[in-house]
């Protein structure tokens, strides 16, 4: 459940079910640059905006008054 497209992770079982999906591309070209190898996203520390996008994620949600378990 590590994977960019599990979002904030709010609801782990939720977004099991509704953020999964068809495989990862292998490569994606962007005005002839790689910006996606089969190593991943080159452009961009992926695990690092992920934890950042989650953790404003449960802050919204404490602010919204959500109830927020705790990080996975």
């Amino acid at each position: 459940m590590s994977a960019p497209r599990y979002g904030a992770a709010l609801n782990p079982s939720a977004n099991l079910i509704l953020s999964g999906g068809s495989p990862q591309p292998r490569w994606v070209l962007v005005g002839g640059d790689v910006v996606v190898d089969p190593g991943g996203l080159v452009s961009m520390d992926v695990r690092a905006v992920v934890e950042e996008s989650r953790e404003l994620g449960r802050d919204l949600a404490r602010r919204a008054g959500i109830p927020v378990p705790s990080p996975v």
